[in-house]
């Protein structure tokens, strides 16, 4: 009956939605002439998965056993289950001791001396390294220890991400980090990290939230003047007919997973349920902004129109300069839109060089607003979860991950270092968002896949 349910759809969270429940107790309540209530049949639910693991690790470690049908338990021999009771109670001493000397620490002076503060230190860096380990399936890279060290460190001394007995803030950003990367459900990452589903969501939305605060600081203009001119447009190609470009505007979809009811207003044109993010980005594709939230079936002129007038951060170009935006977006003062019904796009001119003024500078137009697409293709393939986000009761709670995603994109891009997603973007020409990503919410080419671990969860990722 539970399998009829999760085939009706009505299991969209790991756990049965209000529906599967009440259709679970009539048809268990009907077949079986008892009168259990929700309560009772949410128990034998967790119950029967419980037993399910435990089943599972049978299979896994002691494979061979039967079943004896007449006391309806496992059919092993005494030495079997000798072997396990012992191995019970040698792990049940253990657990035992380290709760005693838990508690003799804890009672200790907290005056520390330097060979404690040296163990102490020692103990972080091995937790680090465990929490690296995993999450990254093919080993760490060098260094990536120190640069996940560093946005614990960030995260913990200015965004209020906090230690608590339940789980460190290094295990939580860890746990945080690879439920974005990999993607993982609530219950992969409980058996993960060794933890219950509860504390798991718990921390995820703790580290969220710190995360979102920290993307007020990070997603925003180094040059809130707009008086530097970037490098890019000082090219010979661009310069001076570019000089006064600043930024790139552009929309993208995020797939989502939404409640039934909600699918049509979220369905764009590829037929798949997704979300319209609003964002500018400069020509080092770091985001300078960013509007997630909005159903996919909205066009991204009526994004932008919003954008502007609501939100106090929206950086209005000043006087004289200007953003490059596509053929979707009007051509108005401030904002640069290529000439209609002409070549734009880079590959289309590749071997057909541009035949009359208007397709030089779509061309020129191009190969500048193609900043936005790779910015939007390193955290496509960086962080997976944006591949295909996963319903939440709170509908805020899938715009705070796409904002948290860039918030680390952009930390990662300030932080100078080497990142594989970064170079493999930059040594192309032209890349597109999509191709870069996924194409139709489908999973990412071989290639993508083959991407290390470590790559799409830490700051090296």
């Amino acid at each position: 009956m539970c399998i009829e349910e999760v085939n009706k759809n009505n299991h969209p969270v790991h756990v049965l939605n209000a529906n599967g429940y009440n259709n679970l107790v009539t048809n268990f309540n009907n077949r079986t002439k008892r009168n259990y209530d929700k309560r009772q049949m949410k128990n034998r639910w967790d119950t029967l998965k419980k037993v399910y693991t435990v089943w599972k690790g049978l299979l896994k470690h002691a494979s061979g056993l039967g079943r004896d049908h007449v006391t309806q338990t496992i059919d092993a021999s005494d030495d079997w289950w000798d072997r396990l009771l012992d191995f019970m109670e040698k792990e049940e001493r253990r657990m035992t001791e380290e709760r005693r000397m838990g508690d003799d620490e804890k009672s200790r002076t907290s005056v520390t001396s330097p060979a404690k503060k040296e163990e102490k230190q020692d103990s972080a860096r091995q937790e680090i390294r465990r929490m690296v380990a995993l999450i990254c399936a093919d080993g760490a890279k060098p260094g990536s220890m120190e640069y996940f060290k560093m946005l614990d460190d960030t995260l913990v001394g200015t965004y209020g991400l906090q230690s608590t007995s339940q789980m460190s803030s290094i295990e939580s950003l860890a746990l945080f980090l690879w439920m974005l990367g990999a993607p993982e459900s609530n219950s992969q990452a409980a058996d993960r990290f060794e933890r219950s589903v509860s504390t798991v969501s718990k921390k995820f939305h703790e580290v969220l939230d710190c995360v979102d605060r920290m993307a007020g600081d990070y997603i925003r203009p180094h040059d809130a003047t707009f008086t530097e001119v970037h490098d890019k447009l000082r090219q010979p190609r661009f310069w001076p007919h570019f000089k006064d470009a600043i930024r790139a505007i552009d929309g993208t979809h995020i797939p989502v997973l939404v409640v039934e009811k909600d699918k049509i207003k979220y369905t764009n044109r590829k037929g798949y349920t997704s979300q319209n993010v609003l964002a500018i980005c400069d020509f080092d594709l770091m985001f300078t902004f960013a509007v997630p939230g909005w159903p996919r079936s909205t066009h991204d002129t009526r994004v932008w129109t919003d954008a502007r007038p609501r939100f106090a951060n929206y950086p209005h170009p000043p006087h004289g300069k200007y953003y490059l935006v596509d053929s979707g977006y009007p051509n108005r003062t401030g904002y640069l839109a290529p000439f209609k019904e002409q070549r734009y796009h880079v590959p289309e001119f590749q071997g057909a060089p541009p035949q009359n003024m208007q397709e030089k500078f779509n061309h020129l137009h191009s190969s500048l607003r193609n900043a936005i697409e790779r910015a939007f293709g390193v955290p496509k393939m960086k962080w997976r979860i944006l591949l295909a986000i996963p319903f939440y009761p709170n509908p805020e709670t899938q715009a705070k991950i796409i904002t948290a995603c860039m918030c680390l994109h952009n930390f990662i891009r300030d932080s100078k270092l080497y990142d594989g997603h970064f170079d493999r973007i930059e040594r192309g020409s032209y890349i597109h968002e999509d191709s870069a990503s996924y194409a139709g919410g489908n999973a990412s080419s071989s290639s993508d896949r083959s991407c290390d671990r470590c790559d799409r969860v830490l700051l090296k990722v």
